[in-house]
């Protein structure tokens, strides 16, 4: 199925754009991967900025034609939307968003498609391709919500920052590994599913063998992986990604190194070698076991043993899984225009020296007092409800993300503490809390400390710092006239407050604030108007 073809009628396609070089070679590879095994199974990793979300995408719409099963997107609540967004904005597929909180499935317009409050619905997408939260595989119920979908069988699932998946193995990886909730239900989703693509642009954290997790999973019913468990099976354990960090030597007996490519065999394609062994052995191309050493003919023996050292580097499972493409890469190729990055603060940006206190900004007293008594009752509540989630954290966040965004929770806090507390998609992988309660009187002392103070900052008896870096590099570098700016921030809060600091000091200039779905908008002034998400000749 060439891939330009499935593409050419999508509105990427029609807009003028096109899918890059490297987004349709990964499509391809994977359709490739689908025709000669019936599954497609890949890790990619290529560097922010890069356009993974829409490379993983495209595999999906093309992998979904092949197959009739439903599609399961698994990302952070941070970013739900914004697949959905792009699914399509760019490919012209709808999709659906399941809500956690409403228990239901919504459209692009987040309107109900489904029944509120029904938690069964969440295996029962009623359009083909389904959108869910990470947050519900690492907080759900292996009775519920998170069960039903392990059991379900897709055609294609894709799990976005893949490296959440994770295993623990205890001090200096003694203990046998435990898998998180998310690392487990990916195992068990991928034993049903036909095709399983994982992305994630840091595939290792702290330990190549995170990186041997991901691929581990992601061979639960496709040997083509990481080979079968029998007759060797090297790769199928969890050392063996050592060979690619020099810990571990490559083998030199002849049989063992051969045992590194017999299970799984790579395709005749990759190497005129395995183009030979599968000759000779008359394998079929879906077959992934080779024959033994012994068996290959002499000068079959010779031609891989002088190759060991290349094939062993190139060809080895975990390479031919995980497609990594670096920007420095695709420039060198000239695939990429060269980009110029310039760091600020630099020396002579002018900026006042009162904002900064060493590398970081100088926060007022007010903030610093506020934020030691959101510390305060941070540690008094976590002493008090162990299993609330989210909420023995978040005040903390929001006030380091503005004073809008901290007067706005401790307000929230000093109400009622429910998951309304937070948009769904700003909880994040935490989940809703499983054990809450209203703050008692030694927590409201700390929360109205924290008001008092924080309500200073934002009602102008004070100021933070971040607003005046903005507003010095729009007006005094002349930032507003040569290349207006892009702000980003975790919290819709904080972007309305930037916003609307910018709209009263460039009153003439439209300001936008992209908030997914149908959340965007205009403003000038003090008048706002809804606009698309394709936002243009916006200023700021």
């Amino acid at each position: 199925m060439p891939v330009d073809a499935v593409l050419a009628e999508r509105p990427i396609y029609k807009g003028g754009q096109i899918l890059r070089s490297w987004q349709k070679r990964f499509v391809q590879t994977c359709v490739e991967d689908w025709r000669l095994h019936g599954k497609a199974r890949y890790l990619i990793a290529d560097d922010v900025g890069l356009g993974k979300t829409l490379s993983m995408a495209a595999a999906a719409l093309v992998l979904s034609l092949l197959d009739d099963k439903p599609v399961l997107i698994l990302a952070p609540a941070t970013l739900i939307w914004q697949w959905q967004e792009e699914l399509e904005d760019k490919l012209g597929v709808p999709a659906a968003v399941w809500s956690t909180q409403k228990k239901c499935w919504l459209d692009g317009e987040r309107r109900p498609l489904t029944q509120k409050g029904d938690p069964s619905l969440a295996a029962k997408c009623p359009w083909r391709i389904g959108i869910m939260s990470t947050g519900l595989i690492v907080n759900g119920d292996d009775e519920g919500e998170r069960g039903a979908l392990a059991k379900k069988t897709f055609g294609v699932v894709i799990l976005d920052e893949a490296h959440k998946a994770r295993a623990s193995r205890g001090m200096q990886g003694r203990d046998a590994a435990k898998p998180n909730n998310l690392l487990s239900f990916l195992r068990a989703v991928a034993r049903n599913a036909a095709s399983v693509i994982l992305g994630t642009a840091t595939p290792i954290q702290l330990d190549a063998v995170e990186m041997w997790d991901l691929l581990a999973a992601l061979g639960q019913g496709a040997p083509q992986v990481l080979g079968t468990p029998f007759d060797g099976g090297e790769w199928m354990r969890e050392e063996s990604v050592r060979f690619l960090t020099g810990e571990r030597p490559w083998p030199v007996n002849d049989t063992n190194r051969w045992g590194l490519f017999r299970n799984p065999l790579p395709p005749a394609a990759e190497d005129s070698v395995f183009r030979d062994i599968r000759n000779d052995a008359r394998l079929s191309p879906r077959e992934v076991m080779g024959p033994r050493f012994e068996t290959l003919g002499p000068d079959i023996r010779t031609d891989f043993l002088e190759d060991f050292q290349t094939l062993a580097e190139r060809h080895n499972p975990i390479v031919r899984r995980v497609v990594r493409r670096t920007r420095p890469m695709l420039e060198e190729r000239g695939l990429l225009k060269r980009i110029g990055v310039i760091a600020h603060p630099r020396a002579d940006d002018g900026l006042p020296t009162a904002l900064f206190n060493g590398g970081g900004l100088e926060m007022s007293l007010a903030f610093k007092t506020a934020y030691e008594a959101a510390e305060g009752f941070s540690r008094l509540y976590a002493q008090r409800c162990p299993g609330a989630g989210f909420l023995k954290t978040i005040l903390l966040r929001r006030i380091g993300s503005s004073a809008m965004a901290g007067l706005e929770t401790t307000r929230r806090l000093l109400g009622r503490i429910d998951t309304a507390l937070l948009p769904e998609e700003e909880i994040g992988d935490e989940g809703a809390p499983a054990d809450t309660a209203p703050p008692d009187p030694q927590e409201i002392l700390f929360l109205r400390d924290v008001e008092r103070n924080l309500a200073a900052v934002v009602d102008g008896s004070d100021t933070d710092p971040k607003v005046q870096i903005v507003l010095h590099y729009l007006r005094e570098r002349n930032w507003l006239e040569t290349n207006g700016a892009i702000i980003f921030s975790q919290y819709r809060t904080t972007a309305e407050w930037v916003l609307e600091a910018l709209c009263s000091e460039f009153p003439d200039e439209p300001v936008a604030l992209y908030a997914g779905g149908t959340a965007s908008f205009v403003q000038r002034g003090q008048e706002r108007r809804t606009a698309p998400r394709e936002l243009e000749h916006v200023s700021i």
